[in-house]
């Protein structure tokens, strides 16, 4: 009489999940993989940031108007460069000794009051990821960062930059912010509405651009100076 073998549950089980697993994992690199090459060549018309902050206000309608590269002015970009990340031509998406920098300092101070994300891992947070902190995030950031700088070119990353971080509470994209703040299209700001545009950035939500503080005031003077120190360097329009 043949006999034969009872398969060890607990053993199939095991292997089913890893294949699940495996598969879900494959998926999602590949998938990621076609999104990001996707927005290499193709404009985004919203990113879940915007969708998230549409709910935050009641489902308000919030519609970008795309600017090409070329039809933002040099200030802004100048503006947002010096300032947000003076380093963006040079690194491949993550700037470590501001990251090392930061690390000391918000120990010293015990509580997280510094940053050091670069351009392209806020667009890769805002393209791709949710708003929160979690060490998920965090290592998908990384993720979705190494994959835009394998994938796009540095001028690439700043147009998507300008057109679809938060400006003001609800206010997304370069072309809304200029014209709600100054009524005016982004390629005629003037360098000390480009430095109030991007000294309100690390905190959109607290700053004023309608009625600026004085903090505010301070902080794009602080732009300006940056501006006129490293306009010789940076020849972002040839980008």
């Amino acid at each position: 009489m043949a006999s034969f073998k009872i398969p060890n549950k607990p053993n199939t089980i095991i292997l089913l999940t890893f294949k699940v697993l495996l598969a879900l994992f494959l998926v999602f690199i590949v998938t990621s993989f076609i999104l990001v090459f996707y927005y290499r060549f193709f404009n985004p018309s919203s990113t879940p940031f915007m969708r998230f902050r549409m709910e935050q206000l009641g489902n308000k309608h919030i519609k970008i108007k795309w600017i090409p590269y070329e039809k933002i002015g040099k200030n802004i970009k100048l503006a947002v460069v010096t300032s947000e990340d003076s380093s963006f031509l040079n690194h491949k998406g993550f700037n470590f000794k501001a990251i090392e920098n930061a690390y000391y300092l918000n120990k010293k101070l015990g509580f997280n009051k510094y940053g050091a994300s670069t351009i392209s891992q806020q667009v890769a947070k805002n393209l791709f990821l949710w708003n929160g902190k979690s060490w998920t995030r965090k290592v998908l950031e990384a993720y979705f960062t190494s994959l835009i700088e394998l994938n796009w070119s540095k001028k690439r990353i700043l147009e998507v930059y300008l057109n679809i971080i938060e400006y003001g509470k609800g206010v997304f994209g370069i072309y809304n912010a200029t014209n709600c703040y100054f009524e005016k299209n982004p390629s005629n700001v003037t360098p000390f509405e480009a430095s109030l545009i991007t000294a309100a950035l690390p905190s959109p939500l607290h700053y004023s651009l309608l009625k600026p503080s004085n903090e505010l005031l301070q902080r794009s003077a602080r732009v300006r100076y940056l501006i006129r120190r490293y306009k010789g360097k940076y020849n972002l329009d040839s980008l």
